[in-house]
């Protein structure tokens, strides 16, 4: 969170790598689980303390940077029932609570209280994504049997307002909110990326601002700490810049050689990370749209950053 930082996830363990002001260096291999054959999902607490892996089908193991003897990492908890695939855990902006998909079902793990709840549950229909509004209040998950998005307030936990995309490849892969919290962005297996206005803000109605249409599954997506881009996968060996505002393509960070899997954005908007098949990340300056640093030496794709 602080960007000093950077998680690297790839066969069935992650890789915390530390920027010292001058170079990247790697750290330990943090494991997500013994029967996992990917991390496919990695998630920092808000402060940076904690770590969540989450290897394909496999119960996610957090792990917690210990300060004392000079600072090393110590497995602390595993969630039981958070078979994941991907995209399918959030942190609650205070740190104090992980949201997780169990299949059909949300989960929340209280860590003071050290005690999961089943907070939703659709009884037949799988559940894809989910996010954390940046105020707390509210969480958005996508329902993958009905192309849609529920926004559950985060205290009775009902459903507050629903999100529905038409057509039938048109299930929700990923989706993020803007850092106001008036916005989410959506992108879907059709190639289609969308961005959702709540009108007025304080209401439960949605309108679509634009969609923008791709050639391939849109993978992973992610907004910009400044609310205004989004840079998002596609299926292909690239990342894509697009304009919130206007509806516009920004660019493209061409450089790897095989399929893009993961994205994610600095703190302060300056950087983008990426994670490939070609078993590298690269770290992109958005201005110049250059990679400015490759982190190789993986074994394997590179499955979440």
């Amino acid at each position: 969170p602080d960007g000093t930082s950077l998680a690297v996830g790839e066969s069935n363990f992650a890789i915390p790598w530390t920027f010292d002001g001058e170079e990247w260096k790697v750290g330990p291999m943090l494991s997500a689980s013994p029967e996992s054959v990917m991390t496919v999902d990695m998630s920092w607490s808000p402060d940076g303390r904690l770590l969540l892996i989450a290897g394909f089908l496999q119960d996610a193991t957090v792990w917690e940077w210990i300060e004392d003897r000079g600072g090393y990492w110590q497995q602390r908890d595993s969630l039981v029932g958070s078979k994941s695939q991907t995209h399918q855990f959030s942190w609650s902006p205070d740190g104090s609570r992980l949201a997780y998909i169990d299949m059909v079902q949300l989960k929340v793990w209280d860590l003071e209280m050290d005690r999961t709840t089943v907070r939703f549950d659709t009884q037949t229909s799988p559940l894809n994504s989910i996010a954390w509004s940046p105020d707390g209040g509210r969480l958005a998950i996508a329902d993958a049997g009905n192309s849609s998005v529920r926004i559950l307030d985060t205290e009775s936990w009902q459903v507050i307002g629903t999100l529905s995309v038409p057509g039938d490849q048109s299930m929700i892969n990923s989706l993020d909110w803007s850092p106001d919290g008036t916005r989410l962005v959506t992108g879907s297996v059709d190639g289609t990326v969308r961005i959702w206005h709540q009108i007025p803000v304080d209401a439960v109605n949605w309108s679509v601002q634009s969609n923008p249409t791709t050639s391939g599954t849109v993978s992973t997506i992610a907004w910009s700490p400044d609310d205004t881009r989004v840079a998002y996968t596609y299926g292909g060996n690239s990342v894509q810049l697009w304009d919130v505002q206007n509806g516009q393509s920004l660019g493209t960070l061409d450089g790897h050689t095989g399929w893009v899997n993961s994205v994610a954005w600095s703190p302060d908007g300056s950087k983008i990370v990426s994670g490939s098949n070609d078993q590298t990340v690269r770290i992109w300056d958005v201005e110049t749209q250059q990679a400015e640093a490759t982190l190789s030496g993986h074994t394997d794709f590179v499955w979440s950053v």
